[in-house]
């Protein structure tokens, strides 16, 4: 790795420059004194984690970050090697271990190759919420997350009060219910196609949905992969206020159990598995409603025989999101509704399920790295035109936003869908 300078701590003054520490990995950043905020991290140890890896370097050609750069500070081995001789030399942190640490889409990957099972994203996760903690964190822009979440409930800057502007004729309402469809910040005000044709096969299902509408806030993906859980956030020269995922999550979940909502559906696959994974460890209580993928939700009535698919004449092929597939280990759903489509051939690509490539946008990597994000994606888009697919489906609405720009830029011939748009049309 280059050298570079240390990186100045941000306001409030008065702190120290801190080293990694030789310790646990709970004090991989010193604290200025004892009784300072912990990270918890679990049962690993600096010796159990970074000195476990075997160096085998099996995770590099499959980390998308190194696809990207083909440096060996942007895969996870070469990550764990760089943070050990920060640890055991206590070194300074510098501008150029943060960009490392930060250039990593935990996809999963590399756990899911790792032939001694290590828990690499943890130690990501963790490792990037101890440097927001000490002032060091997020990397470059990526603290406009937690900026514009606090001032609009969404990281893309958009009003709260358009984030229904994408309902339309065909979707149907109701104030309570037993089922609710969580939108997301990307499909609100991004991808709002993907918002209204799941809302449309919901209500032609259901007979109507509970939508949160203003009400629906971040549901703490992106704040929690970019380590900003719970800090003092400056949103002006020399103001801080309190920011933690905490009060986010608490008011998404306290807005569905006022509604008498038994089951929530989700079209984003970061929403998800935030919702799964994340909102048990952030809520005081159990959470009372199931959480569902709108491809769960389609596969169970596939496989009840309580919905058919009108026939569709083309090829496509499929996409593993890495949140809905490593994560989430969902794989057959989606190609469970997919198959029931008739006359529609489904024709893999040579890296599918456990294996899919990353479609380059996560963990903060399309806010933080957008060059990047879009090579990666472009790396898949090419493998999916490689299988002579008309269509490259997804069921997730950020992977679909990033392959929407890397086609854009190649200027290929096929289209980009999730699995709502192409069931729709066809109830």
């Amino acid at each position: 790795m280059s050298k570079s300078k240390e990186k100045k701590m941000p306001k409030p003054k008065g702190k120290k420059k801190k080293k990694i520490s030789k310790h646990y990995i709970n004090s991989i950043v010193e604290a200025s004194n004892p009784t300072e905020r912990k990270i918890d991290f679990k049962q690993y140890t600096t010796n159990d984690l970074i000195k476990a890896c075997a160096n085998c370097s099996m995770c590099r050609e499959e980390c998308p970050t190194y696809v990207s750069r083909e440096a060996e500070s942007f895969f996870a081995g070469g990550r764990l090697r760089i943070f050990r001789t920060i640890v055991e030399r206590n070194l300074p942190v510098t501008d150029d271990f943060v960009e490392a640490m930060y250039l990593c889409t935990t996809c999963k990957q590399c756990e899911d190759i790792c032939p001694i099972g290590l828990k690499y994203v943890d130690l990501i996760e963790d490792l990037r919420c101890e440097l927001v903690q000490q002032g060091i964190g997020p990397y470059g822009g990526l603290i406009g997350f937690s900026k514009s979440i606090h001032l609009n409930n969404n990281p893309y800057g958009e009003p709260p009060s358009k984030r229904k502007d994408w309902v339309e004729e065909g979707v149907t309402e109701v104030e309570k219910g037993p089922y609710a469809y969580f939108v997301g910040c990307t499909a609100s005000y991004r991808t709002q196609s993907a918002a209204l044709n799941t809302a449309r096969i919901l209500t032609k299902i259901l007979g109507g949905i509970v939508l949160l509408g203003p009400d629906e806030v971040c549901c703490g993906s992106p704040i929690i992969r970019t380590g900003q859980i719970d800090f003092q956030l400056e949103i002006e020269e020399g103001k801080f206020v309190p920011f933690t995922v905490e009060d986010y999550i608490t008011r998404n979940i306290e807005n569905m159990i006022t509604r008498d909502i038994e089951e929530v559906i989700f079209s984003c696959s970061g929403c998800y598995k935030t919702s799964t994974d994340d909102w048990p460890k952030y809520f005081s209580k159990e959470i009372p409603f199931k959480r569902t993928h709108i491809s769960q939700f389609l596969a169970r009535l596939v496989e009840k025989n309580e919905i058919q698919f009108k026939p569709l004449n083309k090829k496509v092929t499929y996409h593993d999101p890495c949140h809905l597939g490593r994560h989430r280990k969902v794989y057959d759903d989606p190609r469970t509704v997919l198959y029931a489509i008739p006359e529609l051939e489904v024709i893999e690509m040579r890296k599918n399920r456990n294996r899919s490539r990353c479609c380059g946008a996560g963990g903060g990597v399309k806010a933080g790295f957008g060059a990047d994000a879009l090579s990666i994606a472009k790396v898949r888009v090419q493998e999916a035109v490689d299988t002579g697919a008309d269509i490259l489906a997804t069921s997730c609405v950020f992977c679909k936003y990033n392959f929407l720009d890397a086609k854009k830029e190649m200027g290929v011939d096929i289209e980009i869908l999730n699995i709502e748009d192409i069931v729709v049309d066809l109830l």
